[in-house]
């Protein structure tokens, strides 16, 4: 099966991807996929990460 592995998982890397998200005030949504497993969607909202870079008033 692809993607499969044996080896155990800690399970982290969701956590740490939605914390980088949370940081940059974007937002992490899972979608059931079917026949199995999920997709994963990251947005962000690219305006909010100019301001920070350019100093960009409102």
């Amino acid at each position: 099966m692809a993607g499969y592995s044996s080896k155990e998982h800690f399970g982290l890397g969701l956590c740490i991807a939605y914390e980088i998200v949370k940081l940059h005030k974007g937002t992490l949504t899972v979608k059931d996929t079917a026949g199995g497993g999920a997709t994963f969607v990251i947005a962000l909202n690219i305006f909010l990460l100019f301001i920070g870079k350019y100093n960009v008033n409102r």
